[in-house]
């Protein structure tokens, strides 16, 4: 049973009143940690501009903080669902009491967009890299073509030209030996396509090196449904289940509900605690 909404009775309504504090004040730390700093980036045709974006880094930390004032509790460290440009931030949490489960679940959900660092290099890198391009296309078909006289000489060398595609394919596949004296031939031919080759990797990789990510949320509280459809935003929930199911509220001892309204208010404590101390 999902704790914060609707409930009935005094006992579910303590837990209810709790649960939504609790929310309340994750909202608040989420908001915190996710406070948003301008950046300088730099896009493909070099114009440079602010962006806004926060540290990912601070909502893991808040995390990690309030599963340490979960003493008792079975707790997942805080780890990162990766989805294209859409990323989550997440812990989940457990704890027995009184042959029931109050489990909870955290979560900040944000979006992540690619820029390139304000710096020359990145211009440099890129007019390098479409001559470079341009090169090695033309280098890549002098090399097929290449390659194809090669192999049609050595084959009637070995006594297999002027047949047709399937035996060609077979007299390549069955002799390793001459497979590898074409390759031979044709690359020794080919050291300036290799170099643009490698030049090429080069500045991909350097270009990569260079980017910049920047990290947008929404500052709102969201669901579960709006979570697995993507939104951004924040994520709270508490839940009580009976071990193995069919909670039944009003058949909890008092001992019980004291041991699991304990609970409750531990996780209100420790959000609250981290989102002060943020505050």
């Amino acid at each position: 049973m999902r704790l914060g909404g609707h409930a009935e009775g005094p006992f579910m309504g303590r837990l209810g009143a709790e649960a939504g504090a609790a929310r309340e004040a994750y909202a608040r730390l989420m908001a915190a940690c996710a406070r948003p700093s301008r950046a300088s980036v730099m896009l493909g045709d070099g114009t440079v501009r602010e962006e806004e974006t926060f540290d990912p880094a601070a909502a893991e930390a808040a995390m990690g903080a309030v599963a340490r004032g979960l003493e008792g509790w079975d707790v997942r460290p805080a780890s990162t669902a990766r989805n294209d440009d859409k990323r989550r931030l997440f812990t989940k949490f457990s704890v027995e009491e009184a042959g029931h489960r109050v489990s909870g679940h955290l979560s900040l959900q944000y979006h992540v967009l690619l820029y390139y660092e304000p710096d020359q290099r990145v211009m440099d890198c890129q007019r390098r890299l479409a001559e470079v391009i341009g090169q090695a296309g033309g280098a890549d078909e002098r090399r097929a073509a290449r390659g194809d006289e090669v192999a049609r000489r050595m084959l009637a060398e070995a006594g297999v030209g002027g047949t047709g595609e399937q035996e060609i394919f077979e007299a390549l596949y069955n002799d390793a030996a001459l497979r590898e004296r074409i390759a031979s031939e044709v690359d020794a031919g080919d050291a300036g396509a290799r170099e643009l080759r490698a030049e090429r990797a080069a500045l991909l990789s350097e270009l990569d090196s260079r980017l910049l990510e920047v990290y947008r949320t929404s500052h709102v509280l969201i669901d579960e449904a709006r979570l697995v459809g993507g939104e951004e935003g924040y994520l709270f929930s508490l839940d009580l289940e009976r071990a193995g199911g069919g909670l039944d509220p009003g058949a909890i001892g008092g001992a019980a509900r004291e041991a699991i309204a304990r609970r409750v208010s531990q996780v209100r404590a420790a959000v609250e605690a981290e989102a002060r101390r943020r505050a």
